[in-house]
This record gives structure tokens, sequence and C-alpha cells, in this order.
């Protein structure tokens, strides 16, 4: 269950900002429009590992709730970040749960991968 920081309900219709949680890793699901169709490396993965033993998680993940499925959530960014944490036995992770529509979530997947190389196979 996702531990929140704020006090407004996930319901509330009015509801347009962020909300800060903490979210169990098992009810995280991809992006369906995630640019990345291949793995990352076993390196970069390593790498981000080092990163997250070092100095912990340093921003959270964003995600939306997964329509038609309640208490389960789509990312929008941070899909390293969460293979990183599973792969150090972490059950949680830090995220911005934000009510994003599909538009919102092929954009944020895009821009959130312009910085990461991605390979021929992915472009």
């Amino acid at each position: 269950m996702a531990k929140k920081t704020s006090t407004k309900s996930e319901t509330d219709p009015l509801r347009i900002s962020p909300e800060f949680a903490e979210i169990e890793l098992n009810k995280i699901e991809s992006n369906p429009w995630q640019p990345r169709k291949t793995a990352p490396t076993d390196e970069e993965i390593a790498d981000l590992m080092s990163s997250i033993k070092a100095v912990g998680q340093t921003s959270p993940i964003r995600v939306r709730p997964t329509p038609a499925k309640e208490g389960r959530f789509q990312v929008g960014d941070g899909s390293m970040r969460i293979q990183a944490m599973r792969a150090l036995g972490l059950k949680t992770i830090r995220a911005l749960i934000e009510p994003l529509s599909d538009k919102q979530m092929k954009i944020l997947a895009i821009a959130a991968n312009i910085f990461v190389k991605l390979r021929d196979s992915d472009k």
C-alpha cells in the first residue's frame, strides 16, 4: 500500500497536483509507451545500484494510477530506478503520483529518455 504524505484523497476529482508517496515496488507496472525496448545493460543497473547504495534514492519516480486497476501504478519516469531498487532487494520506492493522461505518459516516457543513450534498435 502506498503511504501518502498528502491528506487529499486519490479519488478527489479536483486533485491536480502530485502526491508524494512511498509505493510498494510490486504495485508498479511498466509504461506502455516506453521508448527503450532493449533492457538496460548489467553495467548500467550496477552503476545505478552503486549510486543508490551510496546516497539513497535522490529523486522520486513519477507514476500515475493504473486505469481500471485500483491500487496499482504505471511508471512514467523511473524504470531503471525501479529495476535497480528491486535488484537491491528493496520493497518500496518514493514516487510522485500524478493524474497523467495517455498523451502525457507518452511525452514523459520520451522526455525521460532524452539523456539516456538509446540504442539504434530503440529509436
